[in-house]
């Protein structure tokens, strides 16, 4: 233990299970962003905390085994250390103390080397030179007006890969614009929303040369200014490579169990083909795996399925329908000029089928239009958004009779090309429920009572009793189970309700969990949206406070 004076901060860092370590700071920590905003494998990365860690001794909790957080005695950037063999992805960091938690923040693990930007470069004409490709830029469009600037030499031929990381995964409240410049300084390529609002393009190189990258940003809640948006919350991560990026893959799901040959779209693919195994244990969840010397927005991922998939045949248009039959995925590309994608499947009258594709979600730019017919080529339904907050459609559809029908795909405005993915699964809809909450981290303190909301979202019919419990109670915390009836207000939601009795402070992971007749198959965790970077945490937390 560190001994310190009233007056001294001092932070204590000590590695835990699952990398919580321990630092010293009567507020809880308010952690809004991280620079750099993550790190290669194998690497201690220095990082700048925007925010408060707030008064006391403060701890961070870690998602991923392998990462150490240490900071210094004296306030300042505190220090990452990423294992050669952690897994690449996102790390989450949860920084809290004895008065409550942050937020969870994201830390990218990568496996490519990186740099930190360096100002000034907002000039064109003095953009540093990067070094070896390929290599991630850490950057921050850090106050009005900024842009960056970086130089690379090209061959002609050679195809240069940048993709912006900032606000769709690392939640940077920005919308940044990525820019090629020639030799001669003018603009050659542009692009502004490729991922969400975060841009990526991919640029041949038509002269021998020095090209310049140039990046700026507009904010992403749009305001009355007119200048060029920044602030210190504004980090990303630039990926610049001519060598292997994936796009995407084809097929895009594979059945539990089984090995697939998946073809990898993208740009500088030496050897697009790999043979992948869908382990039984990723079942309707995504597998990922990862590509060494290649690049990559995040791994590379397939999605885990119980039934077959069919990967999509040409021709398939309106005269020659392509077969399949249901339950099942297809994997397809709407690649040329006004290309429609028609799919044949055999109903029965009234039975009810889920249509659902991700397009948008594989980081696809397709607007992806359904349209279901009759065998005389009548149209029964007709889908473009999910109708929520998604581009890409998601309905249930009632067989009007037995027979032959038709699920034609295309882009709503027509638009096409290699990179035009999707995923479509069509399959008969289960009676389920969802839990959620509005917050994930809870403050209870001593002989006060602490509700916590849950809502509670059946679908297709389901109307059982679920028995909504916490499942993680330190001791000291009681907590009644409750049962959200199949009708009535209770259906919709329900309330926890917890006491402690103050003897000690706790702060820890928890989860609300739903069950049916104690079934495992039916057991589900409540979760928060974590609309900021397009993901969501099941992993809430606790903070108990200890009487004085």
């Amino acid at each position: 233990m560190v001994r310190h004076s009233a007056l001294a901060r001092v932070w204590i860092v000590s590695s835990l299970v699952l990398g919580i370590p321990l630092c010293v700071w009567s507020a809880p920590p308010d952690v809004t962003s991280l620079f750099p905003a993550g790190a290669q494998q194998g690497t201690t990365t220095s990082v700048t905390i925007q925010g408060k860690l707030g008064d006391g001794v403060c701890q961070t909790w870690v998602s991923k085994t392998g990462v150490v957080v240490t900071c210094p005695e004296k306030p300042g950037p505190i220090t990452i250390q990423v294992g050669a063999q952690v897994e690449p992805g996102i790390c989450w960091l949860r920084f809290f103390n004895a008065e409550g938690a942050s937020g969870l923040r994201p830390f990218m693990i990568g496996t490519t080397s990186e740099i930190n930007e360096t100002e000034p470069n907002d000039e064109a004409s003095k953009a540093p030179p990067l070094p070896e490709l390929p290599v991630v830029i850490n950057g921050q469009h850090g106050k009005g007006g900024d842009s960056d600037s970086f130089a690379v030499y090209l061959k002609r031929g050679q195809v240069l890969v940048a993709s912006l990381m900032a606000n769709r995964v690392l939640g940077s409240p920005q919308d940044a614009v990525l820019q090629i410049l020639g030799p001669d300084g003018f603009v050659v390529e542009q692009n502004e929303d490729d991922q969400g609002l975060d841009p990526q393009l991919a640029f041949p190189a038509p002269v021998d040369g020095v090209y310049t990258i140039r990046t700026w940003a507009f904010p992403a809640a749009p305001d009355s200014s007119i200048r060029l948006f920044g602030s210190p919350a504004c980090v990303y991560r630039l990926t610049v490579t001519t060598g292997p990026f994936v796009d995407h893959c084809q097929p895009a799901a594979i059945q539990s169990g089984q090995t697939q040959r998946v073809r990898l779209h993208g740009w500088n693919l030496p050897a697009p083909d790999l043979d992948i195994e869908a382990p039984v244990s990723a079942l309707e969840q995504r597998f990922e795996w990862s590509l060494p010397g290649w690049n990559h927005r995040l791994p590379a991922t397939v999605f885990v399925q119980p039934y077959a998939g069919f990967s999509e045949q040409e021709p398939n248009d309106a005269a020659r329908p392509q077969v399949i039959t249901l339950p099942c995925s297809v994997s397809g590309q709407i690649q040329q000029p006004r290309d429609v994608d028609v799919y044949q499947f055999t109903g029965k009258k009234n039975q009810r089928l889920r249509f659902e594709v991700l397009a948008r979600d594989l980081g696809s730019p397709l607007d992806a239009m359904l349209r279901i017919t009759d065998a005389t080529g009548k149209v029964l339904k007709e889908a473009d958004d999910d109708g929520k907050q998604s581009a890409d459609p998601d309905f249930e559809f009632a067989v009007p009779a037995d027979g032959d029908f038709r699920i034609a795909v295309t882009d709503r405005f027509l638009h096409h090309g290699d990179r035009f993915a999707y995923l479509m699964s069509i399959t008969e809809p289960k009676a389920d429920y969802s839990l959620a909450v509005a917050s994930d981290s809870f403050v209870l303190s001593p002989d006060k009572e602490l509700e916590i909301p849950v809502t509670v979202t059946r679908t297709s019919g389901f109307a059982g009793e679920i028995r909504v419990s916490i499942r993680g109670l330190p001791t000291g915390v009681t907590a009644d189970a409750v049962t959200s009836e199949g009708k009535g207000d209770s259906s919709k939601a329900v309330k926890l309700k917890l006491k402690a009795d103050g003897q000690q402070s706790y702060s820890g992971r928890f989860q609300i969990v739903g069950s049916v007749d104690n079934s495992a198959i039916l057991e589900r965790l409540a979760t928060l949206p974590l609309k900021s970077f397009q993901s969501e945490t099941a992993q809430l937390w606790m903070t108990t406070i200890k009487k004085p």
